[in-house]
Order: structure tokens, then sequence, then C-alpha cells
């Protein structure tokens, strides 16, 4: 079993990072995350690079997020990133942001597979000539997400189809568009009394460009639901749930 060194980088909060309340938006979050974990991944030879050398591309299918206290404008956080323990078809990644003096930010889970770029379906690691096997690491932070329940009750529901600006390199709407289109959501009006520090999703099918995305939201207090539905209906293609926390004024 190898050894794999936990990564960090230090970044620096820019305007970029920021929403319409002046605090770091949670798609901001995500980008950062998506960041580390390509540049680890390029360190240990399973990079895009790699993959692809082989017919293959790394695809998220689960992502968990838990936010304690978001870093201020010009502020550095460190963000380190590792790999868990993988199943035989599926890598975990986890994540810890900490603040200049080593307070905890927060933490987040993410689950990787591995995807046959001209058959779309998810391989196993060990099946491909890839050094991605049996990896030892630091601990697991937190517990990775699990399935989402389907939604019961529907409160509103909103036609979102992507455009140029949502899309990535695998030509699919990217793991961390799906948290504008949730943030988009909500009136801006929200943000001002609570803030969003606790997100998870569940990716289903890849949303292409051509794909019309029906979202449904479910608000119960501060717990919030949505789901991504094509025109066609049957499974949902994306799963949400997050938590508001409210904003100390």
């Amino acid at each position: 079993m190898a050894w794999i060194e936990p990564y960090t980088r230090t970044y620096a909060v820019n305007v970029m990072d920021l929403d319409c309340t002046g605090r770091m938006k949670m798609p901001a979050v995500l980008d950062y995350m998506q960041c580390i974990a390509e540049e680890h991944a390029d360190a240990i030879g399973v990079g895009r690079r790699d993959t692809l050398r082989h017919g293959y591309v790394w695809l998220v299918g689960r992502t968990h997020v838990k936010m304690e206290r978001l870093p201020q404008l010009d502020q550095s956080f460190t963000l380190t990133t590792w790999p868990g323990d993988h199943s035989r078809m599926t890598c975990p990644r986890y994540f810890r942001f900490q603040d200049e003096s080593g307070a905890l930010l927060g933490q987040a889970a993410m689950i990787w597979t591995l995807v046959n770029v001209q058959t779309r379906r998810i391989t196993a690691p060990d099946k491909t000539p890839l050094p991605a096997r049996e990896w030892e690491s630091a601990p697991a932070p937190m517990e990775l997400p699990e399935r989402l329940p389907a939604l019961q009750t529907v409160d509103r529901d909103v036609m979102r189809h992507p455009v140029y600006s949502d899309l990535d390199v695998n030509g699919h709407v990217n793991n961390a568009r799906y948290v504008d289109w949730i943030c988009d959501l909500f009136a801006p009006s929200v943000y001002k009394t609570r803030t969003m520090m606790d997100l998870q999703i569940n990716y289903g099918r890849e949303i292409r460009q051509d794909t019309a995305v029906r979202l449904e939201l479910h608000e119960a207090g501060n717990a919030f639901y949505v789901q991504g539905m094509d025109e066609q209906g049957g499974l949902p293609l994306f799963q949400a749930a997050g938590n508001w926390t409210p904003v100390q004024i």
C-alpha cells in the first residue's frame, strides 16, 4: 500500500470569490476544491493528461461541504486535500480548510469515479493501467456523502438550460456550476440574513449542453432540498441538500 502525502496550498480570498453580501460564496469554495484536487491528481500521476492517455476521465459522483466559518476578503487560508481508501468503483477525496492560525474553517468529502471516454461507463481503477489502486493517507475527517431521498414535496420549480459558462472541458455542466444553479434559486435578499455553509450534491447523469433541466425546490426551516430533472422525468439528474446558517448582524 502506497502512502500519499496530503497536498496543501495557500490562497488569498479575492473579490471574485465574494457574493453581493461581501461574503465568500459556496461556488467559490467548490472552485478551490476542484483546483487543488486536479493539482494533486497531476502530482501523483492520475491527472487529466494521465487518464486521457488511457481513455478515461475523472467525474465527481458526490460532494459534501461543511464550513464552520468563511474566510474574508484579502485573508489567506490553507486548503489541504488527500485521497481516501477507495472501494472497487469509487475513489474518495477529502479536504480541510484552515485559517492563518491553523484553526478549522471547514471540511469536505468528495467521491470520484473513473469513466471511460468512449462508453461513458464507470470503470474500476484497478482495471486500468493507472496507479490509483491501494492508497493510504490521512484519516477521513468526515463521513462520505450518502444517498439522498427523492423529493416528495416540491414548493416551486424553475427551468434551466445550460449555457456556455456552465460547460467544462468534458462538455458537460461543471460540478461547481451546479452550486450556482442552486444558489440562484434564492433571491439575493435571502443572503442578507443567512448564508449557505452546509451543502451536499449527488450527481446522477451528466448534464450536456442540450439538456433542459427542471430544478425542483423544497424548504423546511433552515434546510432545503433540490433535485434536477430532465424533460422526460425518470431518475433525477442530480440531488442536493443543504442548511442555512443565520448571519450575525
